[in-house]
């Protein structure tokens, strides 16, 4: 059996869009867990449609995760 690093596992996230928030209907709620989802896990960006781009911003600010 193949054992992973904390350290592996945090780089592969690191390296991941995260998508959670980029459905037609995800509500401000939705978005704002997605953001804290993304920010705690150490996710590369979130994707969000255009409509929650200010909230998206407003929520990762300060953090290393991007929007896209």
């Amino acid at each position: 059996m193949i054992e992973i690093t904390q350290d592996e596992i945090q780089r592969l996230l690191a390296a991941v869009d995260y998508s959670e928030a980029l459905t037609m209907d995800a509500t401000e709620d939705k978005v704002r867990t997605a953001c804290a989802e993304a920010k705690k896990y150490g996710f590369r960006s979130i994707a969000a449609f255009p409509r929650h781009l200010s909230l998206v911003v407003e929520q990762l600010r300060g953090s290393q995760t991007r929007s896209m």
